[in-house]
């Protein structure tokens, strides 16, 4: 997985991500877990007022990770 870039799906829906319309914007954290990246994307549509940001953000700040042994 290392050095490949987040791309969009082709026509057949292979390997990459969805976009849900024009002005979409992404806030991406990529982090390194035990050697696996982490991609956490914090999006949000044009439309979006500033309390909606701001909580979506909130929440990735936020997000705790914790190993199952």
């Amino acid at each position: 997985m290392r050095g490949r870039l987040l791309r969009q799906p082709d026509q057949q829906g292979r390997r990459g991500r969805f976009q849900q319309g024009p002005g979409q914007r992404d806030s991406l954290r990529i982090l390194d877990v035990d050697g696996y990246r982490l991609v956490i994307d914090g999006e949000h549509m044009p439309g979006a007022t500033q309390a909606q940001i701001d909580e979506i953000t909130e929440m990735v700040k936020t997000l705790t990770l914790r190993t199952t042994s």
